[in-house]
Formats: C-alpha cells, structure tokens, sequence
C-alpha cells in the first residue's frame, strides 16, 4: 500500500501579509515571480503562458514555474478574507526547505514582508506528484464539499450521519454491545430525520430552486453602455476560474479580474478605454467559450 507522506516529503509553504492586488491571479503571480528571482523567464516576458498544471489522479506534469527556486506552482484563494495569502508548491522537499531558510522574513512583495511557514497540507499539485491515494481522497472530498454547498438534503444527510456516527462511539466508549447500539442508533435516526424535516418546514424558503437558477443566468443588458475601460462578463461556464478568465483576456493594459462565481461574471479591467475595446471587438459579442456562449460588454 503507498504510503502517507513524511514532514521530510512536505513540498508546499504557506506564505502570509502579501499584498492584496493585483486581484488577477495571472499578474499576481507574475509579481510574486518578479519579487522572488527577476530573472524570471515568464518575468521577462510576460507574453510567455505560465503553466497549466492538470490536476487529476493520473497526471504526471512537473513544469517548472521557476527554475532557480524549483517552484512548480503558486496557488491564490479565491477568497477575500485569504487575499493577502499564498501557497507555493516545490518539486522537492529540499527547495522548500532552501527557499524558506533564504526568504522567511525577507522577502517583500510591495514593500510587504512575507512570513513563510509549511503548510499544514500539501497542495493537490503536490500529491498527485507524490501520493495518488491522498490525492484522489482530496479530490473526492473538494467534490462533496461543492455538493454539500448546493444541496439542502445532501447537506441534512451528511449532518445525519455525523450526529449518528459520534453517537455510536460513545455508544461503545460506555461499553454497550453492537445490538443495543444498533437499536439505540435505529430510534435515534428517526427521531433525528423528523427534527431535521420539522425545522425544514418551519423555515419559509425566499425562493424556489428553479428561480433562484433563473436570476443567476440573467443577463444585464450592456448595448447602451458608453465605452469603458472596465469590461462586463457574463453567462461564464461552470468550471470557470479567474485564472482561466485572465488568460481569456489577457492582452495589452490588463490590471485586474473580479470574478463573481455566484452570479457567474466576471469584470475585466484594462489601464484604458483603447486595451478594452481592442479585447472586446477581437473577441466579440458573443463569443463562444468552453461551450458557452458568454456575453461581452462595457460596464457601467
């Protein structure tokens, strides 16, 4: 059986107290690239694609994103409460090990001093380099996470099985026999569903499924709308992510995305009303994209 990865095997810090723009993770990177080795390829030109790491249980990739450092990966959250933070994944052990010894408290990314710390779990680039079973572990746990956010009865269920699971080990701490435990944990579940179901009906629901699905695909006109510098996004793809709406648009004057998963759009901002035009009449509106035809238009 593969075994777990030791604390000698950790590929990824956690670096803390960066700055918090540019919110584009494409030119965020880029400047922690310009901060941590100037001589950076991608740093130097800036037209290069930076690489695209495919996450799954048979990937193989281990493109180096800095030769210097052996730094395959730098990893943002999408979360604003986690903007000023950052993971960076290694292709080894002993290039994290080096980079922390080298940079912790001294490097600065925009007059910001970086506190650099091992991460507490390795990244998903990591163990698909190294644990295959971990990985598809996290993977599948990422996943129902996402399930658990969207669904009201999945979410009841899964808090179901948690309530009855502490329940059955306190059941055997007490020295109870696996009959009567069986029995108690019968009763228990459904005396605890018809709780779950009460408090279900009790709570009036703001809006039904099917229109709260409505309101999000709805599509704010953006003919009228002056020329802008700020670009208008909409009807994005499921699997959409900032970086990838970044490279979508990446062109002359790019300064930042603002990605709203929950409305699926997004607002491109560009240094001047010329860079968006040039990216909105060379991609059009609409323009088909991971087969979807997403919406383009100046802001308001």
């Amino acid at each position: 059986m593969e075994q777990k990865p030791s604390k000698l095997d950790v590929r990824t810090l956690y670096l803390k107290n960066l700055p918090r723009r540019p919110k584009s993770k494409l030119n965020y990177t880029k400047l922690l690239l310009k901060s941590i080795n100037p001589t950076n390829k991608y740093v130097l030109n800036p037209s290069l694609p930076l690489p695209d790491h495919l996450i799954s249980p048979t990937s193989e990739s281990d493109e180096i994103l800095d030769e210097k450092n052996g730094i395959l990966s730098i990893s943002l959250s999408c979360k604003a409460k986690l903007s000023n933070q950052c993971f960076i994944t290694f292709n080894d052990h002993s290039h994290a090990m080096e980079f922390m010894n080298e940079y912790n408290s001294k490097l600065k990314v925009n007059g910001n001093v970086v506190e650099i710390q091992w991460a507490k779990k390795e990244s998903l680039l990591s163990l698909s380099l190294q644990n295959k079973i971990a990985l598809e572990k996290a993977l599948k746990n990422r996943k129902l996470q996402k399930e658990l956010a969207h669904n009201e009865s999945l979410r009841k269920n899964q808090k179901l099985k948690r309530y009855l699971r502490r329940l059955r080990h306190k059941l055997r701490a007490k020295g109870q026999d696996e009959e009567e435990i069986s029995k108690i944990i019968a009763i228990a579940r459904v005396e605890k569903y018809k709780t779950y179901s009460h408090i279900e009906k009790s709570v009036p629901k703001k809006l039904p499924t099917d229109k709260v699905i409505n309101e999000k695909k709805k599509v704010t006109s953006t003919v009228e709308n002056p020329p802008n510098k700020i670009l208008l996004v909409q009807d994005l793809p499921e699997d959409a992510t900032q970086e990838s709406i970044g490279e979508l648009f990446n062109g002359d004057g790019l300064l930042e995305v603002r990605y709203v998963e929950v409305r699926h759009l997004a607002f491109v901002e560009y240094d001047s009303i010329s860079h968006a035009s040039d990216v909105k009449n060379k991609l059009g509106s609409p323009y088909d994209w991971k087969g979807t035809t997403i919406s383009i238009g100046f802001a308001k």
